[in-house]
């Protein structure tokens, strides 16, 4: 794949998953140095795509191009590494969220080598889980839910060994115990397939046995790549399983990319002379959230309102994430539609990216109560973008995105036309939270 290809992936697709296809074609073409030839042609590319007379939502696809390949240009100069161990085969390659997920409850765990299902062997439970496996070592991460889930980190220096066990269960043939240096007791994963079982036994005698302190100006880089793509800058510790900012990176991770689809409809268009992009920065880092009172408002006066505060965002480099969830109540229509059910319970999503130029906020919601709902989402897109001659323009864009397909006719229609006016109704409201904030 040549580097005008990868880059008409990205401006066509909204491709977020930029490093691993990008980082393979170059190397493959001649190492490092055709890595940064091939990365000076994308920066030369979106030099270019500025200078035509592009849509907002384009001009937002091509600042996150150069933003990855910036971060790219970066981990290419550090040699960095995107495979397992040489020698150590990897069937199916980690996606990019894998590996933000990764550094994020390891900072310092390096490449991600792979990624596994797996139960956890417990004394009076199985927990079902994923299993990663990197430079820093082991990572466990399963349960049912948010409420309920179980987190293990194991580093490579802290395991004494990796073995099969030495039972006489059905799963012996698949089961894996890692012992531990430390007084603690051993971990038994019983992996999918005997071949899972054996790939975790060579990775183990690959791995690093020894703990490699990082040096001062290795820190530094490494703090400076975590600004770069986003990710947390933790301590060797995972972020603890009922805590806020562990469910809401979990729910972030799994928002669209950062560019407005191609078949989402466009609710509304303004320009509005009087606001500033500074003044709607403002207002959306200010307390109370601004679509808590709007949603408190007319005409949705929702309700039990839990909102979180503004975080790092995970997979867009320099974007913040937060999460609120409320009570909504059903018009007269749709509690009739829904047998009786008068209200809903909904959870929205938010991830902001804030430039000189422009702001562009995604919202992904979901609800629960009322049929169907377990079918869809709604996604919308906010942009704000700085005019010249004054004030800012204002575009919302949404779009019903179905995991599966009801079994009723015509239900599609009708939830595409009932998000659509929602769409409409926010972003009056929305204009209105900021007209009076002036």
């Amino acid at each position: 794949m040549s580097c005008r290809d990868v880059l008409r992936r990205c401006l066509l697709r909204g491709d977020r998953e930029l490093e691993a296809p990008l980082v393979a074609s170059l190397a493959v073409r001649g190492g490092a140095s055709a890595a940064n030839g091939g990365l000076e042609d994308i920066f030369k590319a979106c030099n270019f795509l500025r200078q035509l007379n592009l849509s907002p939502e384009a001009e937002v696809l091509v600042a996150n191009i150069e933003e990855n390949a910036e971060a790219l240009k970066g981990e290419m100069g550090e040699k960095a590494r995107t495979t397992a161990p040489l020698g150590l085969p990897c069937a199916v390659p980690p996606f990019a969220w894998q590996q933000a997920r990764w550094l994020e409850a390891f900072s310092s765990g390096g490449c991600l080598w792979q990624v596994m299902n797996c139960i956890q062997d417990l004394r009076d439970e199985w927990v079902i889980g994923s299993l990663y496996i990197g430079d820093g070592g082991l990572y466990f991460e399963g349960g049912d839910n948010d409420d309920h889930c179980h987190q293990e980190f194991m580093p490579w220096h802290k395991i004494e060994k990796l073995g099969m066990a030495n039972d006489f269960s059905d799963e012996a043939h698949k089961k894996v115990v890692v012992s531990r240096t430390a007084p603690e007791d051993p971990v038994p994963l019983i992996m999918v397939t005997p071949s899972d079982a054996s790939w975790l036994l060579q990775a183990w005698e690959k791995a690093p046995k020894e703990r490699k302190e990082k040096t001062p100006e290795e820190q530094e880089q490494q703090q400076e790549r975590q600004k770069r793509s986003g990710t947390y800058s933790l301590t060797e510790a995972v972020i603890p399983a009922r805590s806020t900012t562990y469910s809401l990176t979990q729910a972030a991770l799994q928002l669209p990319p950062q560019t407005r689809p191609a078949d989402a409809e466009k609710v509304s268009d303004h320009h509005l002379p009087e606001l500033t992009l500074e003044q709607v920065k403002a207002a959306y880092q200010a307390e109370p959230f601004i679509h808590e009172q709007l949603l408190h408002g007319d005409p949705f006066n929702c309700t039990d309102f839990k909102t979180t505060r503004w975080i790092d965002g995970v997979g867009v480099p320099g974007s913040l994430v937060r999460r609120v969830r409320f009570r909504k109540p059903l018009s007269s229509m749709q509690a009739a539609f829904s047998g009786g059910v008068k209200s809903a319970d909904c959870t929205a999503v938010f991830r902001m990216k804030c430039t000189e130029n422009y702001i562009d906020i995604l919202q992904k919601t979901t609800t629960e109560g009322p049929p169907y709902t377990d079918c869809f989402w709604v996604e919308i897109r906010m942009i704000f973008k700085d005019i010249p001659d004054g004030g800012v323009s204002f575009q919302v864009f949404t779009k019903v995105v179905w995991s599966k397909k009801p079994w009723v006719p015509g239900i599609q229609k009708t939830v595409a036309a009932s998000a659509t006016d929602e769409s409409k109704a926010s972003a009056s409201a929305l204009l209105r939270c900021l007209k009076a904030g002036m």
